[in-house]
């Protein structure tokens, strides 16, 4: 996990011409789903006791069963959308998949405080150890109010009537970016209803930086989140801070290796922004829409991670036990498992 860009997703706005708009257009969009279903998107807005929250959902047309249902949470300050890709894709495999914004860009809860209000519009901070301290009390507050605001919009979608025939409330599962992630795995912490959890590189706050989730858990990590040992004592404070966050990442979770609800991956060619695998400004669903400049093309590693977290939803929400993990121990892609002598 980057110290530069930790939990943030930095999109570049570029005011061009005409001509240098044109060119655009020949940039490919991201490929369609690849799996058997056709798939309906459609925006939300569900009351909760948090308030109104928007949701987009990516559905699978002509499913003849409740089919399980996945959600989504983006990185700090993320959007629903961010998840668009990996969301349409499960949703081809028979997923009903649903997203939402990050608390920074949800309203108010009601009676919400000025200072959680604070606390949700807030940045984090890798400058110093010290900065690297305030932030990681400041993220153990706001985890609790994303965990908040994900099982108010999970209680809401159970309640709808629009829902209650196309989801099957016995198979949930959580997808989560960044933060996102982080999130979801508070949430698992109280919320039985949580079968199985993924998170994409989100270093752990709040009561789950404190007890191990036990439900089924599948984390990426990066690069960057194995740090020379010799940062820990390095001159450079934004090393020390990011030495010391992943080290103390990385030990809580040791103490979930070697348990089988446990799998803990590297992507080895992949950085942190690339892992969510943003699609461009225009969708799979919107082919002629012209991208902006500075849009990511999304990951070459997304297609294989996507097939990791589709095998490990298929276990643990379908049933599907000769799914995952790979009977010979080789995940596809840049992916490979975390060994314990890589760890600080």
């Amino acid at each position: 996990m980057s110290w530069r860009w930790l939990f943030f997703g930095i999109t570049g706005l570029v005011l061009l011409g005409g001509a240098t708009l044109f060119a655009t257009a020949t940039v490919a969009g991201p490929p369609p789903p690849s799996g058997p279903f056709k798939v309906k998107t459609a925006e939300h807005l569900l009351k909760t006791e948090v308030g109104a929250i928007r949701i987009i959902e990516w559905a699978p047309l002509d499913i003849r069963e409740p089919a399980p249902l996945v959600l989504y949470a983006p990185g700090w300050g993320g959007h629903a959308r961010d998840g668009s890709l990996k969301l349409a894709e499960l949703a081809s495999h028979g997923y009903v998949t649903v997203a939402f914004d990050d608390v920074a860009a949800t309203p108010p809860a009601p009676g919400e405080s000025a200072a959680d209000q604070a606390t949700r519009g807030s940045a984090f901070s890798m400058e110093s150890p010290v900065d690297y301290k305030r932030s990681f009390e400041l993220a153990s507050r706001r985890v609790h109010v994303a965990a908040r605001q994900s099982k108010a919009v999970l209680d809401a979608i159970l309640a709808a009537p629009e829902f209650a025939q196309r989801i099957d409330p016995r198979k949930i599962g959580f997808l989560g970016f960044s933060f996102g992630g982080a999130a979801g795995v508070e949430q698992s912490l109280t919320d039985q209803r949580l079968k199985a959890v993924v998170n994409f590189d989100g270093w752990l706050f709040g009561e789950s930086a404190k007890s191990a989730t036990k439900t089924p858990y599948l984390l990426f990590y990066i690069n960057e989140d194995f740090p020379p040992k010799a940062w820990l004592q390095s001159k450079a404070p934004g090393e020390r801070a990011l030495a010391q966050g992943c080290r103390f990442d990385q030990q809580l979770h040791r103490l979930l290796m070697g348990q089988p609800q446990f799998t803990w991956l590297r992507a080895t060619a992949t950085d942190h922004e690339r892992l969510a695998n943003k699609p461009h400004d225009s969708s799979w669903n919107h082919l002629l829409s012209l991208p902006r400049t500075g849009a990511r093309t999304p990951s070459a590693g997304g297609e294989a991670h996507d097939t990791v977290v589709r095998a490990f939803f298929d276990k643990y929400l379908k049933g599907a036990g000769d799914a995952f993990p790979p009977a010979d121990g080789n995940y596809p892609g840049d992916l490979v498992t975390v060994r314990p002598d890589e760890l600080l």
